[in-house]
């Protein structure tokens, strides 16, 4: 239980962060990650929605979760964490380098496997 409890911790940490430059920044983060346009709203609704899941993850950290406990807190941050990184590790490979969006993938990376080992871990053990 208390792996778990860092995990979550973590997550929420992130993306609380992640969230907090997506509201207040989005231009400057469209523009530092090498995304073109113009359209902040959608990079908005995104801070909006990693604020959330952060305090969700804050909120559910002391619970019991992986395994049957907690399966749709787990699963809802593996399948976001997945496409996530799966999504970004497609556009990083476009042949142009932004360390930005590479570390960007990484974490996100790092965040689905850690996210698939608590939805696949015994919450008593950990």
């Amino acid at each position: 239980m208390r792996m778990n409890r860092w995990i979550l911790t973590v997550w929420a940490l992130v993306l609380a962060l992640t969230g907090i430059v997506l509201i207040f920044m989005p231009d400057e983060s469209m523009h530092a990650l090498g995304i073109g346009g113009s359209d902040a709203l959608a990079f908005k609704l995104l801070g909006a929605a990693h604020f959330g899941f952060a305090m969700l993850n804050y909120m559910a950290r002391t619970a019991a979760i992986g395994g049957i406990y907690g399966r749709p807190i787990s699963v809802a941050n593996f399948a976001h964490f997945m496409i996530a990184a799966i999504t970004l590790i497609k556009v990083s490979s476009d042949g142009e380098i932004n360390v930005l969006r590479w570390f960007v993938t990484i974490v996100f990376s790092l965040l689905a496997v850690s996210a698939f080992y608590v939805m696949r871990s015994n919450p008593g053990k950990g």
